[in-house]
């Protein structure tokens, strides 16, 4: 960002880097400076930055949240938050009503901060059979939609005016959803149920119904081109969905590479890169087929 290149590892080290050179601007460690605690797999949570801010998630009972100076390193706040250990997903920033919060999760909660202040403004137990929350949430409109695994599911809620306060519209239980995402396409929104399930699930974003399903294999799932892209965790399916009829155009396995399907798909002028332990792919996909 701005020739600078931010860094978090999962040993807790975030470090601000020139991007030319690889010099190293400045560095903390989210254990040794702020007591942190990492969570059970390691750190593994997206660093975010919004102007001169980039916020981080030590998981200190008093140091839980830190925004510092992007460009020094310096303090600029700390929050407590519910100082529990962090989760592995990736914090967003919403803008509403003039304010700007920060959305992430921890352990076991939910919750909603004042990203100029630190101040706790709301959070929402979100304790699962598995509280590896790893799903970045969806933001449209006010409402929010949230993927948590089994035993807690899928929800939504709707913001206050001001960002404050939160409200909980519905509330899916059964479809877990470990790390593998959301796609929200007007009313519609598509993801791979967790755990044992090998369906792809269409649901209603204003009810929370469940319109439609297709095995395509528990996985992640991207979209581009008018087209859904779904990974299976299991065995490397890759599938083709067309989102308006909701039928697989085409499929295919990644056989190259070690050990679990575990990454996210990219996709970038026409080509789908997919990492697959220690091998990285790449597919021409320009004109919409998957042999």
């Amino acid at each position: 960002m701005n020739e600078l290149l931010y860094v978090s590892s999962g040993m807790g080290d975030i470090s601000c880097m020139n991007i030319e050179n690889g010099e190293i601007i400045w560095a903390k460690n989210m254990l040794n400076d702020f007591h942190g605690k990492a969570p059970y797999f390691g750190y593994a949570q997206s660093l975010l930055i919004n102007d001169s801010i980039v916020y981080a998630m030590p998981g200190g009972a008093d140091t839980n949240i830190v925004a510092l100076n992007r460009f020094n390193g310096d303090i600029i706040w700390i929050s407590k938050a519910k100082g529990e250990n962090p989760a592995y997903n990736s914090p967003k920033l919403i803008d509403i009503g003039g304010n700007q919060i920060l959305v992430t999760y921890s352990k076991e909660n939910f919750i909603g901060m004042d990203a100029k202040t630190g101040k706790l403004l709301w959070s929402e137990s979100f304790i699962a059979k598995y509280p590896n929350h790893a799903n970045t949430i969806l933001y449209e409109d006010s409402s929010i939609f949230t993927a948590a695994p089994i035993g807690h599911g899928l929800l939504k809620y709707k913001l206050s005016d001001d960002g404050s306060e939160i409200t909980k519209i519905w509330h899916d239980t059964l479809i877990g959803n470990y790390f593998g995402g959301m796609i929200k396409l007007n009313d519609k929104i598509y993801t791979c149920a967790g755990g044992r399930s090998k369906y792809l699930i269409m649901l209603n974003a204003t009810t929370g119904k469940i319109k439609d399903s297709l095995v395509t294999g528990n996985g992640s799932i991207i979209y581009a081109d008018e087209m859904l892209y779904t990974y299976a965790h299991k065995n490397g399916k890759v599938c083709l969905i067309d989102p308006e009829t909701f039928e697989i155009k085409g499929n295919f396995k990644v056989k190259k590479g070690t050990k679990e399907h575990f990454s996210h798909p990219v996709i970038k002028n026409g080509v789908l890169y997919i990492r697959h332990g220690n091998a990285l792919l790449a597919y021409d996909i320009k004109n919409k087929k998957l042999a």
